[in-house]
């Protein structure tokens, strides 16, 4: 029988996902990949510098990156046969507003 509280209700024993953290002093993102997701596999955490909301590419349920960056992603932990780390970061030079994407590999 499930546990049920003082009113009645049931106890839900599913923890909630937070799909990302944002610290608006450090411009920082962490963007945490759902478990129930298909790019899952490929990545957990993704890392993003330079934002102060979430970046346009990444989905807001914690699905993971939109479009083309999923093959990428796919191609890239594949070929380390683990999953990875995404480190992107926005640097900002004049005008023109340029990206970087680097990936921590695992140890082999």
């Amino acid at each position: 029988m499930a546990k049920r509280r003082a009113n009645g209700q049931p106890i839900r024993s599913k923890s909630r996902h937070v799909p990302y953290l944002i610290n608006k002093s450090r411009q920082t993102v962490r963007y945490n990949v759902r478990p129930d997701s298909a790019q899952y596999r490929f990545t957990t955490t993704i890392h993003v510098s330079g934002f102060t909301t979430l970046p346009p590419g990444l989905c807001r349920d914690g699905r993971g990156f939109t479009g083309p960056v999923y093959y990428l992603l796919r191609q890239v932990s594949q070929a380390f046969e683990k999953p990875v780390e995404f480190y992107l970061a926005r640097l900002l030079k004049e005008t023109t507003a340029t990206g970087h994407c680097g990936v921590l590999a695992p140890r082999l």
